[in-house]
């Protein structure tokens, strides 16, 4: 059985539904809010948030570091995501909402996130025709739609298409 996941900011909670369980994936949240917390989607804080909000990094490094952080802890992650899923939704019919502080439509890391459970863990999360890949071009995961042709790297900056040849990290050596 698999969950479906979706994304939304602190300000937007009063319009999730019961079907949501709603999950903390920030460094914070508002006193009014006590939401339970995956601590293993959570951006280090001085590794890639404090220096992003000081302008010492931008959107590019700060996916990097997290998606490092992300492929660094995938073991525990897809442990405390399976925990948490068995305690509050056993029969997998609820959906899974990621919330953290940065407004819809603005760039942050519970989109990433998002992004990153459904390529990286299938056996947790519906994977709607997606395919896991590797680029050269960048040190992280990038979910990419199977029947986009020319769509680029959702997880770089590139206008064309990454012409990196896909590499697979689990692959036998030859």
């Amino acid at each position: 059985m698999s969950t479906e996941i979706r994304t939304t900011c602190f300000r937007d909670l009063y319009l999730a539904q019961p079907q949501y369980m709603q999950v903390n994936v920030a460094n914070s949240q508002p006193r009014s809010i006590n939401l339970p917390t995956l601590d293993s989607l959570v951006p280090k804080w001085g590794w890639i948030v404090q220096p992003y909000k000081k302008g010492f990094i931008d959107e590019r490094v700060y996916k990097e570091r997290y998606f490092v952080q992300l492929q660094a802890n995938i073991g525990w992650i897809d442990q405390e995501i399976k925990e948490f899923l068995d305690k509050h939704d056993p029969k997998r019919k609820r959906t899974l909402m990621l919330v953290c502080w940065e407004p819809e439509g603005k760039f942050c890391h519970r989109n990433l996130a998002a992004e990153w459970l459904r390529a990286n863990s299938p056996e947790l999360f519906i994977n709607k025709g997606y395919e896991k890949r590797l680029y050269k071009c960048f040190i992280g995961y990038e979910e990419e739609a199977m029947e986009s042709e020319e769509s680029c790297c959702s997880f770089c900056d590139f206008n064309q298409r990454c012409d990196d040849e896909v590499f697979d990290p689990y692959a036998e050596e030859e």
